[in-house]
């Protein structure tokens, strides 16, 4: 079995501007772990935090917080199996389900949130909707935004003209409430579904000419490929706008993505339970932290 993980970067905001997530993380982590536990997903599919350390404590000398999430559900779990033997089922007791897990590193100072990537586990859009839950008569909502390269956003910036926009996504990644949220894109995944598809590609480009394509429309667009981004780091595959200053020069195509803040971290544990030990899930993020410190 291949003992690493992938590591991914966030920002952490708020329109809230007195919203505090270490705040909110110490709230949870006062809670028992029924308190903790939250359905916000249905289908029996419930979010918690499982664990949580505290910057500067006896058992984190770190400046950062150290937690750890669980997704549990009660059906479609898997079986026991062995080289020899057939599968069978756990012995689980009615309150019982399956667990899967997610470690997460916070720095309150830059407001910088490390998160495991575990595609069975808790997602990035489902741990902000968790910590946005605190206050249910008044949530505040926290968003989790995916670092882009900034150096590329400042330069698209300064660019007047926008003659091509390209970006590919990975279809299987994109849940269903994703393509509800949007008309557009739910109709192109209904044609690549239809084609046993994985990926749809796009370009939409300008004419010849003085053509440019409208601005107000572009932000619109590439608005919604950050969130899909920032919902799922794996889903955008290639984001790439094509700009110029005047009609005259060549454009400049300028990639958005940052694959830098995304690391694959060798080192974990196995434990005697075949689970990855919370604690090496830890340590990947602190040297993840400890890599990205220029970057944060």
């Amino acid at each position: 079995m291949k003992k690493s993980m992938k590591i991914h970067a966030y920002d952490v905001i708020s329109a809230d501007l007195n919203a505090n997530l270490e705040n909110a993380i110490s709230h949870y982590a006062g809670l028992n772990l029924e308190q903790r536990t939250l359905n916000l997903g249905g289908n029996d599919q419930e979010i918690r935090l499982e664990a949580a350390q505290a910057p500067h404590t006896s058992k984190n000398a770190s400046a950062f917080w150290l937690l750890d999430f669980t997704k549990s559900r009660y059906e479609n779990g898997p079986g026991k199996v062995g080289k020899g033997t057939p599968i069978t089922s756990f012995n689980l007791a009615e309150n019982e389900g399956f667990g899967e897990e997610t470690a997460a590193l916070y720095d309150p100072a830059k407001k910088s949130l490390l998160i495991q990537y575990n595609h069975y586990g808790p997602r990035q859009s489902a741990i902000s909707n968790y910590f946005s839950h605190i206050n249910h008569t008044s949530p505040t909502i926290f968003a989790f935004n995916i670092k882009l390269d900034t150096t590329a956003e400042a330069r698209l910036s300064q660019k007047s003209i926008i003659k091509r926009f390209h970006y590919k996504i990975a279809t299987p990644a994109i849940s269903s409430e994703m393509r509800k949220s949007n008309v557009s894109l739910g109709q192109a995944l209904g044609v690549s579904d239809s084609l046993n598809g994985t990926h749809i590609e796009i370009t939409v480009s300008a004419g010849t000419g003085p053509d440019e394509l409208n601005n107000s429309i572009f932000q619109k667009m590439l608005a919604g490929i950050k969130q899909l981004q920032s919902s799922d780091p794996t889903i955008v595959e290639s984001l790439v706008v094509t700009a110029k200053n005047n009609h005259d020069e060549r454009g400049e195509a300028i990639n958005l993505l940052l694959p830098k803040l995304e690391l694959t971290l060798e080192g974990l544990v196995l434990g005697d339970d075949r689970r990855f030990t919370r604690e090496s899930r830890w340590n990947a993020l602190l040297r993840a932290q400890n890599v990205w410190k220029g970057l944060l």
